[in-house]
């Protein structure tokens, strides 16, 4: 039964990558600045590595990995559609991408804190996708420091 609930616990910080791919799409289609858009392109083929590394890790567990965001992920990602329409500058869209990393920087401790009992090999895929968000955020604050002058 331990499995299952490693299994859900896994899924939904799965959805939360999905989810994170999803909205940094969208920030993608709003860039003009090549620097921006090449480090957001990253950012998302970051998501992409990070969902195949965590999907291996649950069939690995005996489980069926989640591919879409669910239905809370789905209307989320509308409401996120929906307040990036008024995003018109670089700086804008740093902003928002910086506070989306943040999220998913403290979505990833807090998993990490809650599901402490977990397989060490999905913890070590964690640990090392909240290290990758760190990244991320540094090169995105450092590419919006020449927005704001």
């Amino acid at each position: 039964m331990e499995n299952n609930k490693d299994i859900n616990s896994t899924n939904k910080f799965l959805r939360g990558i999905h989810m994170g791919g999803a909205t940094f799409k969208d920030y993608l289609e709003k860039a003009e600045d090549k620097e921006l858009k090449d480090e957001l392109v990253h950012v998302i083929e970051s998501f992409k590595t990070h969902e195949e590394a965590i999907t291996n890790r649950i069939e690995k567990m005996g489980g069926n990995a989640v591919d879409t965001l669910g239905v809370m992920g789905t209307m989320a990602e509308f409401f996120e559609k929906v307040k990036l329409m008024p995003v018109n500058t670089d700086l804008e869209v740093c902003e928002r991408a910086i506070k989306a990393m943040e999220m998913g920087i403290y979505q990833g401790n807090k998993f990490i804190d809650e599901n402490k009992e977990l397989d060490h090999s999905i913890m070590k895929e964690v640990k090392g996708v909240v290290k990758d968000y760190d990244n991320h955020l540094r090169h995105i604050e450092k590419i919006m420091e020449k927005y704001k002058h």
